[in-house]
């Protein structure tokens, strides 16, 4: 088979597949990317294989996503962290801690760095800004830890249904070479 017909054998199995759970905004080129190191890994003979590498590739793109996600939660409870952190020290005046994070997290040059001075005076990290949001999003990382979990056993399903299957043909590779060289030649007869 050449090069040109494998290529379009495995457009067509990547079809009946199904589309890759690539959302938008993430790189098609780097899904493709990971695809092909899969599937050179495994070398996929049949459409069995070959679903294999699919499931293996979303599955990990999946929880790489995931992970992603856990840091964009974080990442987007800083303002509201930071208030709940600030609150003590407004006289628990919620409405001006938020005032604060909002000055320290905008755009305003000369509010964020008023707001900064503010914070480092009340000993206030990032650390620990990072630590409370992660607080506050607690459940929902909870539940990404649970989908990674989820990605990462089948994950490991495969790659030791994959690594048991390199065993087993290995086995027969070195079974089939001990026959063959342990077989002695056919006695050839001459003609009287």
């Amino acid at each position: 088979m050449s090069q040109g017909e494998d290529n379009n054998r495995d457009r067509d199995l990547a079809g009946l597949l199904g589309e890759p759970p690539i959302l938008p905004g993430e790189s098609e080129n780097r899904y493709a990317a990971l695809r092909g190191e899969i599937a050179r890994t495994i070398n996929p003979k049949n459409i069995f294989e070959q679903m294999r590498v699919q499931t293996l590739t979303d599955t990990m793109w999946e929880e790489m996503r995931y992970k992603r996600f856990g840091a964009k939660l974080i990442d987007g409870s800083r303002v509201n962290a930071l208030a709940v952190l600030m609150t003590p020290f407004m006289s628990f005046s919620h409405r001006q801690a938020a005032a604060l994070a909002e000055n320290y997290y905008g755009s305003d040059p000369k509010k964020r760095e008023a707001a900064a001075g503010l914070v480092a005076y009340f000993g206030i990290t990032l650390e620990m800004i990072h630590a409370k949001a992660a607080s506050i999003e607690g459940p929902n990382l909870a539940l990404f830890d649970r989908l990674i979990a989820n990605r990462q056993t089948a994950n490991r399903v495969l790659l030791n249904d994959h690594e048991r299957r390199e065993r087993k043909a290995q086995k027969s590779a070195r079974r089939a070479k001990a026959t063959a060289s342990t077989s002695e030649p056919p006695v050839k007869l001459k003609a009287v």
